[in-house]
């Protein structure tokens, strides 16, 4: 009788490829600001961290978009599509995805990328309980997820919680070489309530280790048009971000509030200001002028009530009608 297969973890791609078939999940993030055992750049942007997750990831798709039981992709726009699909940039995508993502079966990539991770769960929210609600949550995503894959210029710059959360970096020298480092966790036996993390070298593709084997390891550019649509997608994202969605606070809020207080909130924004008793009597509003108050959407100014800058923001965020 044949005892368990043995599991070889070598290179990225080895862990990457164990957790698609033997059901782990690992979490990877991109990083070029600090440097490791190469030399690098000190380039906190514009050296490749999402052109090389995004790379990553297609080059997965690649191989095993085939393997999806639902909607596999064969061709090269399907998997490029799929992959589009896996990127993110909001919060609430990753609790969206805890609570639709269907099973996932041995062999399908099931990936997700979290472009700019210091935006949405940067180190200035690290007592924020919403941040660590969706890191504790992503501790138990195996069932659903195999990869998720993050960009930020430095570990150091995202929340206490989702520091712990990576198993591996990819450091950026500069853009096509990377070095791949393990975050090793240990305890110290005097200690053991305190969890230690120290990086361990799992390999690089470098300038020397190009020299060394004659071959082209540098990871390439996206291709012109995936490059033109992760321009148009950032671009879009940063819009969005800049007009108040990446606010979650907002995001909550507009979820409780009543089709009546939307409705009065977007005439508040659009005519500006309306008297408190005009709002009572002749709107029939209220109840929600309360809503709003409470929420902190509007601002009283003796008898006239305005709307406040986050008001016009929750607008922006308000589904059409």
């Amino acid at each position: 009788m044949s005892g368990p297969k043995v599991i070889v973890l070598k290179t990225i791609s080895d862990f990457i490829d164990a957790a698609i078939w033997h059901d782990f999940l690992i979490a990877i993030l991109v990083t070029s600001a600090s440097e490791g055992k190469l030399k690098n750049l000190g380039i906190d942007y514009g050296v490749g961290k999402s052109s090389l997750m995004l790379n990553l990831c297609f080059t997965f798709l690649d191989m095993y978009g085939g393997n999806f039981r639902l909607n596999p992709c064969t061709t090269r726009d399907e998997k490029w599509n799929r992959v589009f699909e896996m990127l993110h940039a909001f919060p609430y995508e990753l609790e969206d995805f805890f609570y639709k993502a269907p099973k996932r079966y041995p062999g399908e990539p099931v990936f997700f990328l979290l472009d700019d991770v210091q935006r949405v769960f940067g180190k200035s929210r690290s007592r924020d309980n919403y941040v660590r609600s969706l890191r504790d949550r992503g501790t138990t995503a195996r069932p659903q997820l195999a990869v998720l894959i993050g960009t930020a210029p430095d570990i150091g710059e995202l929340a206490y919680p989702w520091r712990y959360f990576f198993n591996f970096e990819i450091k950026i020298a500069e853009r096509g070489y990377y070095e791949v480092q393990r975050l090793k966790k240990w305890t110290m036996f005097d200690n053991p309530y305190q969890t230690m993390v120290r990086l361990d070298y799992k390999g690089e593709v470098s300038r020397e280790v190009e020299a060394e084997t004659g071959l082209t390891l540098r990871f390439p550019p996206l291709p012109p048009d995936i490059q033109d649509r992760y321009d148009s997608w950032r671009n879009e994202c940063n819009k969005r971000f800049d007009e108040g969605e990446g606010e979650w606070r907002l995001r909550s809020i507009l979820n409780v509030l009543t089709d009546e207080a939307r409705e009065l909130l977007e005439d508040l924004v659009v005519h500006g200001s309306y008297e408190r008793q005009h709002i009572i009597t002749v709107l029939k509003r209220g109840d929600e002028l309360k809503l709003l108050v409470n929420c902190g959407l509007v601002e009283k100014f003796g008898d006239t009530v305005m709307p406040t800058k986050q008001a016009r923001k929750m607008v922006k965020m308000m589904p059409p009608k």
